[in-house]
């Protein structure tokens, strides 16, 4: 028996998914993008469902047109330039996108009905609009718990931190947080999170008149200091955020005689405080690797 495919149906239904799994995405990733760029993404992403009333492809040309749509659509939706960041984000919304239909499929097996249909890297579900978007919606709040189940699981090392600015430093206690995706969208660097009072001693006054104020970036401040300080946005702790970013001259992360120094990192800044976890900075995960052996001095700093 030939399923009867109504176009209109198969966009608008693909348009609700697309968007829901890059809200998905931005949950995963810890970041926030504009409703109206992950709606365009939805549309590319609904345009591509006609692909399932194409001719059936292969396996490996099904594999390879699913990944090509991903990297489209995470483009258009987060505005993305940098290839590596690119390649991050097209693999997580890939991985949402598996993740979605394995559930859907499971769904469809546990009520012994077999609406989920695959094709050409797309899949279509033959059944009622009102049960589908219900579906849809269960499919959401599972993987959004799961996701939010594992995602934050920050590590029991503790370290301690030195930050920079001026030949001048402050100290942090740091611990390695898993969750933390935040990459700096023109240079592509880690963000760290740090509570911005740790931070102010260093800081002039105009800058901390913008840390506390409204984030007009067009405030005067002082010379040198506009190309290092910027805003992210990002989905962080609860709901979106726009954390103001200091660019700092070097960052040393210690563990015990252990040290390991990075130049030029991007800090965000945030009022909330981290005492569940003992700590006052959140490490991007990909800067603890401590190669390298050091005594550590103390000199020039600021409490």
């Amino acid at each position: 028996m030939k399923t009867i495919i109504y176009v209109d149906v198969l966009l608008a239904v693909n348009l609700l998914i697309t968007y829901i799994l890059l809200l998905l995405t931005c949950v995963v990733l810890k970041m926030y993008a504009k409703k109206t760029r992950l709606f365009l993404g939805s549309v590319l992403g609904s345009i591509y469902s006609l692909l399932v009333l194409a001719p059936e492809l292969g396996f490996i040309a099904s594999l390879l047109l699913k990944f090509f749509m991903c990297i489209s659509i995470v483009c258009v939706a987060f505005q993305l330039k940098n290839f590596r960041i690119v390649c991050r984000f097209s693999i997580c919304f890939f991985a949402v996108n598996i993740s979605f239909s394995g559930l859907m499929l499971l769904l469809s097996n546990l009520l012994n009905s077999k609406f989920v249909q695959v094709r050409n890297a797309n899949i279509y579900m033959n059944i009622d609009f009102p049960i589908l978007i219900a579906l849809t919606c269960v499919c959401y709040v599972i993987l959004k718990f799961v996701i939010n189940l594992f995602h934050r699981t920050p590590s029991n090392e503790l370290y301690r931190v030195r930050i920079y600015i001026n030949d001048l430093f402050v100290e942090a206690t740091a611990v390695t947080d898993t969750g933390n995706a935040l990459y700096e969208p023109i240079s592509g660097k880690p963000v760290c999170i740090l509570c911005q009072c740790v931070l102010m001693p260093l800081l002039p006054k105009s800058i901390q008149a913008f840390i506390d104020g409204d984030l007009k970036i067009e405030k005067t401040f002082d010379h040198g200091w506009e190309t290092r300080i910027s805003v992210i946005c990002t989905e962080f702790a609860v709901g979106s955020a726009l954390l103001p970013t200091v660019k700092v001259d070097e960052i040393e992360i210690m563990k015990g005689n252990q040290i390991v120094k990075y130049q030029n990192c991007v800090l965000a800044l945030t009022k909330k405080s981290f005492d569940d976890m003992q700590c006052q900075m959140l490490l991007h995960p990909s800067l603890i690797t401590l190669p390298i052996k050091q005594e550590v001095t103390y000199e020039n700093s600021i409490q």
